[in-house]
């Protein structure tokens, strides 16, 4: 059915609804601003929203207009987040109190449980004892919030398989390699050290924590996926592009679908792709029942790429639900999903609880086709509704097999992933000051074992306020909000110990102003906070009991990112302003913090015809090597007429140079820059060119594909 035929359907099923009195737009306005008066102790849930169709199951609503409006309104009140965790360990009998003081409380005849609490917020994550136990909580959820009373019985098409779980593909890697291959590879095609050993890395949180990006080297090839769900693998031989190999995962979930690429990883001799990709189809049993269904998965696909230019495909893992993030740390990748329970499961209140219905039903992510064990689930107290977070973890060699995993309901979460933990942060907007919590898990060799969870005043601003030293403390710079007390800000620095108990805190910084950029270097934390002015502050974080505030230095403007340079120096990469606070151009400052408590200007350059930089949404959009002391980026202009480039600057020890700039309107969408040795490659969506960059960036070659 294509989509003329679908809206044509949802029309025909849609003429005949009248507005119910309830619905009616004064009577909707009115109820929002009673609902903007209210203390809200039990927040209405953030949406509401059908993530997967499965066999068998006996739902139905007919989608209207006026479900769609009061769904507007729904989704505008946000709901408070309770975050929580629960120790695995069956001898573990201690319930801790992470603020205040911790307090020790046995509990006969319950499982162990870590709560954290900062006033009224905080709550209890425990494994459920049963499937019935989880059925209980979401269905009571389910009745409460359920759009409409009309429900009926009927069968979803089937699925192709149990849970959600991609069609096979019709070849063994839909890799297609250009006519230049022969059928048998040369020594040369076939190993990596042919390649240059001086390339650019993906700029990531933590240098041992590989993270995904849309264009990578690895010193010989460059990988490169489009918007059409295609890897292009790109020779670079003699600094020449040449296309070597292509995949195509755009019909990788089945015909009417729809499928993207997400992410990419070059991890060794693995090319690692996640896909992400929903199906769509009506089903009709009278005019009464037509509904749009819809299933959503992620897939982790891997390739051997010891010849990379015939691709390998090596086997895959399929999630139910949305795709969130992803990790690799040595041979593991990590993946991160979330996944919305589909209430319509408890529509029909005749139909009593059956447990091979319920995990067929959606209300639980099948992980890898599979239903999640119970100890492997984690289940607060007070479900809020919001959606499953799933970690999980595969060995690259061993492709096709989950190793381990846990999900967490009813839980919205930020990640954080140091080389021993990974950090889910949510935030609390209830009360009148926000709260974020953060549960640590920690992993080694694909297996999760949970630590313990804390809470901390106020809410991240940016990736790089979080990070684990070498000793295994936890430190978080956040911005508090008081909304009871015209939305003051102030800001604070607290660090965890390894069982997420408070050990230190800094607060009442920079009152009036929230944290712009932040930067961990050794045993100082660097933290730029703006309102007027650019405050740069150094703490010393040494004593993890008693962070210091050191240095603080202002200047007009404000740093967006922070990177390490050498010897010393810091670049701060953001906006030029005025003493108002008004924004003048883009900004690259390089600062001496040889002495923290004494930091300096070395130089500072700004470019006033600049309004955007790429890196400004996305750090692994920037390309820096302070071994070469180069930084480059793309930029827009919107004076009378728009404009795009890619700049490459060179810092010389005293001021930067523009050393190379070009039109960038050609390599337009998912643009990167990348260097092997001494040649420059910018990558689009489409298109890529190399230059010699020891020979004033001369052109080497174009190439489209």
């Amino acid at each position: 059915m294509n989509d003329k035929e679908i809206m044509d359907k949802i029309k025909e099923t849609t003429e005949d609804v009248s507005v119910p009195e309830e619905l009616q737009p004064d009577v909707i306005e009115a109820m929002l601003e009673a609902e903007a008066k209210k203390d809200h102790t039990e927040p209405l849930p953030t949406s509401v929203i059908d993530m997967g169709t499965h066999p068998k199951r006996r739902w139905k609503k007919a989608y209207t207009g006026v479900v769609a409006a009061a769904m507007a309104a729904i989704i505008l009140i946000p709901a408070a987040l309770q975050p929580w965790v629960e120790q695995r360990e069956a001898t573990s009998t201690t319930s801790v109190a992470v603020e205040p003081e911790p307090t020790i409380t046995p509990e006969e005849d319950s499982e162990p449980t870590i709560t954290a609490s900062v006033g009224d917020f905080g709550d209890t994550l425990h494994h459920p004892k049963n499937y019935r136990e989880i059925y209980d909580v979401t269905k009571e959820y389910g009745e409460r919030y359920r759009i409409d009373d009309e429900y009926v019985e009927y069968d979803t098409i089937e699925s192709p398989s149990s849970g959600f779980r991609f069609p096979t593909f019709g070849g063994s890697s839909n890799a297609t390699a250009t006519e230049e291959a022969t059928a048998e590879s040369s020594n040369e095609d076939v190993q990596k050290s042919a390649g240059s050993e001086d390339y650019s890395k993906t700029n990531t949180i933590e240098e041992d924590v590989a993270e995904g990006d849309v264009t990578i080297t690895d010193g010989k090839y460059i990988y490169h996926y489009t918007n059409d769900a295609i890897v292009e693998i790109l020779g670079t031989k003699g600094g020449k592009l040449t296309e070597e190999a292509t995949i195509d995962l755009e019909d990788v979930s089945g015909i009417g679908s729809i499928s993207y690429i997400d992410d990419m990883f070059v991890q060794d001799e693995h090319l690692v792709v996640v896909l992400d990709g929903y199906r769509v189809a009506m089903e009709t049993k009278d005019k009464k029942t037509n509904r749009i269904s819809d299933e959503y998965g992620v897939m982790a696909l891997v390739y051997d790429i010891a010849d990379a230019k015939r691709p390998k495909l090596t086997g895959y893992t399929s999630y139910e639900g949305n795709y969130y993030s992803s990790r690799i740390v040595g041979d593991e990748l990590y993946m991160f999903t979330m996944s919305y329970p589909d209430y319509r499961l408890y529509g029909d209140e005749h139909i009593l609880y059956d447990e091979e219905e319920f995990l067929e039903s959606g209300v639980l992510p099948r992980i890898n086709g599979e239903a999640p064990e119970l100890d492997c689930i984690y289940l607060p107290e007070r479900y809020q509704a919001d959606p499953s977070f799933v970690m999980s973890s595969v060995k690259l060699d061993k492709p096709d097999k989950v190793q381990d995993y846990q999900v967490i309901m009813g839980y919205t979460s930020d990640i954080y992933v140091s080389g021993d933990a990974i950090y889910l942060q949510s935030v609390d907007y209830g009360g009148d000051i926000n709260h974020t919590a953060i549960i640590r898990m920690d992993y080694k060799d694909g297996k999760f074992s949970p630590a313990g969870v804390g809470v901390v005043k106020g809410m991240l601003t940016d990736k790089y306020a979080i990070n684990e030293d070498e000793d295994g403390n936890l430190r978080v710079a956040t911005t508090v909000v008081d909304y009871g007390n015209g939305w003051k800000r102030t800001n604070r620095l607290t660090i965890f110990d390894e069982k997420m108990k408070e050990i230190g805190k800094l607060s009442g910084l920079a009152e009036g102003e929230e944290i712009k950029s932040a930067r961990y270097i050794g045993d100082y934390c660097y933290l730029v906070t703006f309102v007027n002015t650019d405050p740069l502050f150094s703490i010393d974080c040494s004593d993890p009991e008693n962070p210091t505030l050191v240095g603080e230095l202002k200047i007009p403007g404000f740093s967006e990112y922070m990177h390490p340079w050498t010897d010393g120096k810091l670049l701060g990469f953001g906006y030029a302003g005025d003493d108002e606070g008004l924004t003048e151009g883009l900004k690259l400052t390089m600062f001496d913090i040889s002495s923290p408590s004494d930091v300096e200007i070395i130089t500072e350059k700004t470019l006033r015809n600049i309004d955007y930089a790429a890196p400004f949404d996305d750090y692994k959009a920037l390309m820096v090597s302070s071994d070469r002391s180069i930084l480059g980026f793309m930029t827009e202009s919107y004076d009378e007429d728009y404009e795009s480039q890619y700049r490459i600057y060179r810092y010389d020890g005293e001021d930067f140079r523009l050393e190379f700039t070009i039109d960038a309107e050609k390599f337009a969408g998912n643009m990167r820059g990348v260097f092997i040795g001494d040649v420059f490659y910018l990558i689009g969506e489409s298109h890529g060119a190399s230059f010699d960059m020891a020979h004033d960036y001369q052109k080497i070659s174009d190439l489209t594909w």
